[in-house]
């Protein structure tokens, strides 16, 4: 074991005491030896509880570090005498419980720990999942012993969830007549295959409506893929889906995991149904162009001059916007204007408009 002091001063030398506590009082035995740096070397256990002070002194004064205590143990002292146990899957919902079982000196601390993570409140002999088991379940599982001189891993244990989502596929978005693929891979731990089942909703919550197959519309409501033959406006909105199996300790009873909901967007593409007109001003003057587009979700202005420099808000008004104002008109600023109007689905350019 090794202690370490240092003070502030000039011309300082330091020598250690051990000695004991006495109502928090430090008693002062002999010498045990000189320098910032103590080492102390084969140790005992009737070294334990022992204190050591440094005394840094100099021509002016002297002064005590605050006692610092010795603890030994041996290495074998601390040990798990029962590992956590669990089975290798928990139902989705369920309850995970681990528990451990140690003995060693001192005051044992605890640490449950996920994929290597520290576990935030897991600092007990028991560690009891606040949530029931769902899709953030699975991992690696196990946890740190320790005391004041020693430490000890459990076995660590690989617990997942039945059934268990391995991934979900929703898209973001799609245009209208696009071919849209949904897809869950999932993992049933018994032997009985899932079964599934799609759902769409106008909001990110609730049940939703169950997707039942449909000729030319449809097809997978009740299976891993869901295919949307030809996406339309009234396909938008929230998607999950309920994988189920059979409960293992009761086959007429169901286990459900759900996905969470994700929205798809259905958006229309841009098109312009007001092209921009050109305009002779004098030089000074302000000027306008304007555009009128429709499509879905959130159109996006760009205005060009001769196909090449964009003109943005920082520094054109209205340059990312539908309509571009151009104040105390310029020579340079003469030439051809057209606007590119975007959005998730594409884009659609305007005509160019002659402007001087």
């Amino acid at each position: 074991a090794s202690f370490r002091v240092d003070a502030e001063g000039e011309g300082i030398s330091y020598e250690w005491f051990s000695g004991v506590m006495s109502n928090g009082t430090f008693s002062a035995g002999p010498s045990a030896g000189t320098g910032r740096l103590l080492s102390l070397s084969k140790l005992v256990a009737g070294a334990s509880g022992t204190y050591y002070v440094a005394r840094a002194t100099n021509v002016v004064d002297s002064v005590d570090s605050t006692p610092a205590r010795l603890t030994v143990t041996s290495a074998g002292d601390l040990k798990i005498t029962t590992q956590p146990t669990f089975a290798s899957y928990a139902l989705f919902g369920g309850s995970v419980n681990l528990s451990v079982v140690a003995e060693g000196p001192g005051t044992l601390s605890y640490q449950w720990r996920k994929d290597g993570v520290p576990i935030a409140g897991g600092t007990s002999s028991v560690l009891a999942l606040t949530n029931s088991a769902d899709n953030n379940t699975p991992g690696v599982y196990d946890v740190f012993i320790s005391n004041d001189a020693n430490f000890v891993y459990s076995t660590p244990l690989n617990i997942t969830v039945n059934p268990y989502l391995e991934s979900v596929s929703i898209p973001d978005s799609a245009n209208p007549g696009d071919g849209v693929r949904m897809e869950v891979v999932a993992t049933s731990l018994t032997d009985a295959a899932p079964t599934y089942q799609w759902y769409r909703n106008t909001v990110s919550s609730g049940t939703g409506t169950a997707l039942v197959d449909s000729t030319g519309v449809l097809s997978g409501g009740t299976s891993s893929v869901l295919v949307l033959k030809s996406a339309q406006l009234t396909d938008e909105g929230w998607y999950r889906v309920v994988v189920s199996v059979k409960n293992p300790s009761d086959a007429s009873k169901k286990v459900s995991n759900s996905s969470d909901w994700k929205k798809m967007s259905v958006v229309s593409k841009v098109v312009i149904t007001q092209q921009p007109q050109g305009f002779t001003k004098l030089q000074g003057d302000t000027a306008q162009l304007s555009v009128v587009a429709s499509g879905g979700g959130t159109l996006k202005y760009r205005w060009l001059l001769d196909g090449g420099t964009a003109f943005y808000g920082a520094t054109v008004s209205g340059g990312s916007s539908a309509t571009l104002t151009l104040g105390s008109l310029a020579l340079t600023q003469a030439g051809n204007y057209q606007v590119e109007v975007s959005n998730s689905a594409g884009s659609a350019l305007s005509l160019q408009r002659r402007c001087k």
